[in-house]
């Protein structure tokens, strides 16, 4: 005789509690979010923030929730402890954040249209700051992952001011974190810089920066995460990327880096595969940032070095107490 396991009206009778379950918890993810961010406002208010906004909905019952907060602004109090250079604001037309009911603890964010910008110093919106994010949490609350796209976009003064980025193709980053290190990739292609933060290298490499790409490992990440940068600074911080790319002008740098930091200071080796060394010490020689002499020396010694398949030749440089040399040369002092 074969057993019954479940009866037909068992079956609907969990089926119903199930429906329930699930329907019970996006109401309460629902509520969550919303009491969350009231009470997130109410935090920063407290700090002395003034912040606005169009209200909190939340939609997409009963397989999601969707929040969208519109017209949100945050601005520091006049009264702000760090003066009148601390006064800055933030505004942007509407932000929408997503996650599936079933994993409340990954959220896609997703902006698009016009962010503004305001500060004693710079005021700039930046149109269309169309972003596309992902992040997700542990249920410690510490952070899994993190992805973050900006299309092409535009940054307009307001202010008179020049922005020091006046515009970009595209970037993205990502944060992967296992076992409290964070492993980033960052990428930029086609970066206008303004030039006025450029000077002199204006007319050296161009105002384009035609692609930056890093990828790397930061360690000591939850504390870095919690306490702030000072605080990481202080601890055994350390940055390690295996391959990073800088195309700038006439700079086409392949390379890698494994640097910790000591009394706040980057303490460690940064190897460059340099394609055309000429053009990398005729840039910094005309930056001021390497004595002619310092040049034409490391250039014939570069001259004996052998290149690899693509052409480049290796150069490594360390950086100690501040000071970044190149074998006995003194390259520069931070």
């Amino acid at each position: 005789m074969i057993r019954k396991v479940f009866s037909i009206p068992g079956l609907i009778t969990l089926t119903l509690l199930l429906i329930i379950a699930y329907l019970g918890l996006w109401v309460y993810l629902r509520s969550t979010v919303a009491s969350g961010v009231a009470s997130y406002i109410s935090e920063l208010k407290m700090e002395g923030y003034q912040v606005e906004h169009g209200g909190l909905s939340i939609k997409g019952f009963p397989f999601s929730i969707n929040a969208q907060t519109p017209n949100l602004t945050i601005q520091t109090a006049p009264n702000t402890s760090a003066g009148a250079s601390g006064l800055w604001s933030f505004q942007t037309n509407q932000v929408d954040m997503f996650t599936p009911t079933l994993t409340p603890l990954s959220w896609s964010i997703r902006h698009g249209g016009t962010l503004a910008v305001n500060s004693v110093v710079s005021s700039f919106d930046v149109s269309p700051a169309d972003i596309d994010a992902d992040v997700a949490y542990s249920f410690t609350g510490r952070l899994k992952s993190f992805r973050a796209d900006l299309k092409e976009t535009v940054i307009l003064s307001r202010s008179g001011e020049t922005p020091a980025i006046l515009g970009l193709k595209k970037a993205k980053t990502e944060i992967e974190v296992n076992n409290d290190i964070a492993s980033v990739e960052v990428h930029a292609d086609d970066v206008i810089l303004s030039p006025q933060l450029l000077g002199d290298a204006m007319t050296v490499l161009g105002q384009n920066l035609n692609t930056f790409a890093l990828k790397g490992e930061i360690e000591n990440w939850s504390l870095l995460e919690t306490e702030g940068l000072d605080i990481w600074l202080q601890s055994p911080a350390k940055i390690k990327s295996d391959v990073w790319t800088l195309k700038w002008g006439n700079l086409d740098l392949v390379g890698s880096c494994d640097l910790g930091f000591q009394n706040r200071l980057p303490e460690g080796v940064i190897g460059f595969r340099v394609k055309n060394i000429e053009a990398l010490l005729n840039s910094l020689t005309q930056l001021g940032m390497l004595d002619s002499n310092f040049a034409s020396q490391i250039e014939a010694v570069a001259n004996t070095m052998d290149s690899d398949t693509d052409g480049r030749k290796l150069i490594e440089i360390t950086i100690r107490d501040g000071v970044i040399k190149y074998g006995f040369f003194t390259l520069y002092r931070l």
